[in-house]
């Protein structure tokens, strides 16, 4: 049986909110399919026959909702590099700290200066269930990833991975579908034929120097962020970033 977490497991969400979800991820795909010729009726039947198929599948991944909107969850990333780059977080050979819940120097400070408004424990209870910090046995915390991570056995948030896809789509497409996107936006690859053995190797190799590569790029970033206030006339701002992935599929 497909994998439905339970409605009381859910953040709450408004139908208008769910709505505009599924138009943000929807509206540029289908702006890109009709500029490649397909008329109406091929999208309403393709979509009909590819809602069917989803309805049929069956999967022991779970998506979970992290109850913040697609465009704040980023904000949760900005603890864990806050805990790695403040140097009030870190000791003297730069390692992060072990942190308590509350204090002085605490998780809670972390969240309060990356502008999360949702609880310390709650954020805590976030990030030990996607794998990023450990209980220790004097009640501490530590951070055991470099990165923001996502990925747990089982379990999928949907907020990252709705915007990872949007903004894939609106990279792929040059903002089909999206008055407000800069046409400039490109992708890149590389890709070889390669024995199926080989795959954990390849996403080991990957992932290690993606790592890499994205802390560069977010000290680059680093420079010109701002800090998102009254002050600020958001017409002005732009949110920009550069994502990693790998993909695998049989030849």
């Amino acid at each position: 049986m497909p994998a439905r977490p339970s409605k009381s497991s859910q953040p709450k969400i408004d139908r208008e909110e769910q709505q505009l979800e599924a138009l943000e991820l929807l509206a540029p795909l289908l702006a890109f399919l009709l500029a490649s010729g397909l008329s109406d009726q091929d999208l309403q039947e393709g979509f009909s026959s590819a809602l069917l198929r989803a309805k049929r599948a069956t999967t022991d991944v779970e998506v979970v909702r992290m109850g913040s909107r697609m465009g704040s969850y980023h904000q949760r990333a900005e603890i864990i590099d806050r805990w790695l780059r403040n140097p009030t977080f870190v000791n003297k050979v730069g390692k992060p700290l072990d942190l308590p819940l509350h204090g002085k120097l605490s998780i809670a400070t972390l969240v309060k200066l990356a502008g999360v408004k949702e609880p310390p424990r709650s954020i805590l209870r976030m990030l030990a269930k996607l794998g990023n910090v450990a209980p220790l046995s004097n009640g501490k915390y530590r951070l055991v990833k470099r990165y923001m991570n996502y990925k747990s056995p089982g379990l999928l948030p949907f907020e990252p991975n709705a915007r990872f896809i949007m903004d894939a789509i609106s990279s792929a497409t040059r903002g089909l579908g999206n008055p407000g996107a800069n046409r400039e936006l490109f992708w890149l690859n590389s890709e070889h034929n390669i024995p199926a053995p080989k795959t954990k190797e390849f996403l080991r190799y990957v992932h290690s120097r993606g790592v890499i590569f994205l802390h560069e790029i977010n000290d680059w970033l680093d420079q010109y962020a701002v800090k998102l206030d009254s002050s600020v006339d958001r017409r002005k701002i732009r949110r920009l970033g550069m994502a990693l992935f790998p993909y695998c599929s049989h030849v």
